[in-house]
């Protein structure tokens, strides 16, 4: 009787020190199943987050209950050790991460309260989806607005650096110097969102100032937040606007998938597919720059908070679930794709448009920074969002750019994206350079078929 109570304080401690990494690993494999279209939805993923927490938490269940008192307290304090270290490392990580966001949201307060130019442009974190729902301007994609307010200093982002990152936007509202326009013609215009508009470069280290760099005269008409609709809608607007001889479209693994899926459900983004669509003047009536100009102040002062609690919530809940760790393991898994069949629908769009300028229409594909940060191969993992787009591109017969295969062919491919996953100036180099092959290789073959005819 004298040894029967340490004897329990040792069962329940090694009880307990079993119970918690268990409990832990059945709430993954959970949370897994609650979401299984994102999480469970193919043998890698159920494999990676059902199957291996499940099995890791029924081991140490089955220690609880059949285990002796002394192993299940060893077995316990390593389960409890290791766990320990995943989330001393996680909070190391985030704490990071948080610090970094602090000081951005305070200095871009601080930037914009100082700066009239910059409060009458679209806020940073803001998208124009955002910005025509505030305004008012989405009855039809003819009064949309599809580029930002014109000539305004527009903040990007701060650096943590260089500091506050900002363009002076053209008459249109886009990151481009305004004589672009004075030029008889455009040769390369190019639609995306955050990567094309060239968020946290300076001006010009952009993909289309790196193009024009090379001579051609490129036009920037890609803004923060746009998805495909979006950008097929600006094309419509500013392609048949300016004709020019090449329309690059960048397409983004990291959100536009989800951004699609967004868009599809706004019938005035959808009205671009339509045959006989209207996609509406370049230059803003009066009717959208009073209408605008009403907007911004509210975004300015909803956008940088509503932001920053939802980026608060997804740095909550990846702690929980030890995303930072696992990405530098590479463990770490985006949700899995989902097939739209849409996507076929808005590239072939795009290219039709083009011929009816004739020009040609190139299609980037941009790979998530994650997919060359792991310690483990997991290449496998991000092809699936990349073999649907490469799918689709076939199936069009449209031009492809595969910049995941492109960068891995570097040195050090993590490199080619920045502090905050978009392009490095390294990056968009890389990315204007294959642009530029691939123009050439295309205007090589038009060359070479107008020579062979008139033989």
């Amino acid at each position: 009787m004298i040894t029967a109570k340490p004897f329990r304080k040792e069962r329940l401690l090694g009880t307990l020190l079993c119970a918690v990494p268990a409990i832990y690993c059945f709430s993954i494999a959970a949370y897994a199943v609650w979401q299984f279209d994102d999480f469970a939805g193919s043998l890698v993923y159920f494999t990676r987050y059902v199957a291996a927490p499940a099995l890791i938490g029924g081991a140490l269940v089955w220690m609880i209950f059949a285990g002796k008192a002394q192993t299940r307290t060893i077995v316990g304090v390593n389960a409890m050790a290791i766990l320990a270290a995943l989330f001393a490392h996680e909070a190391y990580a985030t704490s990071s991460i948080a610090k970094a966001l602090k000081q951005s949201i305070a200095s871009v307060q601080a930037d914009t309260s100082q700066s009239s130019a910059s409060v009458r442009s679209l806020p940073p974190g803001a998208t124009l989806r955002r910005l025509n729902y505030q305004a008012g301007l989405t009855t039809s994609l003819e009064e949309a607005v599809l580029g930002g307010p014109p000539h305004r200093d527009v903040l990007m982002c701060f650096h943590p650096t260089k500091g506050p990152v900002r363009y002076r936007s053209d008459r249109y509202g886009f990151n481009n110097p305004d004589t672009i326009y004075d030029a008889d013609a455009i040769d390369v215009a190019l639609f995306g969102d955050s990567f094309t508009e060239g968020i946290c470069l300076e001006p010009g280290d952009d993909v289309a100032g790196q193009v024009r760099s090379a001579g051609f005269n490129a036009a920037n008409f890609g803004i923060r937040g746009n998805g495909p609709l979006f950008e097929l809608a600006a094309m419509g607007r500013y392609g048949r606007a300016f004709k020019p001889k090449t329309v690059v479209v960048l397409y983004y693994a990291g959100n536009d998938g989800s951004n699609l899926e967004q868009e599809a459900s706004e019938a005035w983004l959808m009205a671009g597919l339509e045959d006989d669509a209207d996609y509406g003047s370049p230059a803003w009536s009066e009717a959208q720059k009073a209408s605008v100009d009403s907007a911004i102040p509210v975004l300015a002062n909803t956008s940088g908070a509503a932001s920053s609690q939802s980026y608060r919530r997804r740095l909550m809940r990846n702690f929980v679930a030890l995303a930072q760790t696992w990405s530098v393991l590479g463990l770490h898994y985006p949700s899995l794709p989902k097939h739209q069949p849409i996507f076929l629908d808005v590239i072939s769009k795009m290219e039709s448009l083009a011929k009816e300028w004739d020009g040609d229409f190139i299609l980037v594909y941009i790979p998530r920074a994650e997919r060359f940060r792991g310690a483990l191969p997991n290449d496998f993992v991000f092809d699936a969002d990349r073999r649907l787009v490469i799918e689709a591109a076939k199936q069009a017969n449209i031009s492809l750019i595969d910049l995941a295969e492109e960068f891995g062919k570097t040195g050090d491919p993590y490199a080619n994206f920045g502090p905050d996953g978009h392009f490095s100036e390294e990056g968009a180099k890389l990315a204007a350079s294959l642009i530029i092959e691939e123009i050439k290789v295309a205007r090589g073959e038009q060359i070479a078929a107008s020579a062979a005819v008139s033989r």
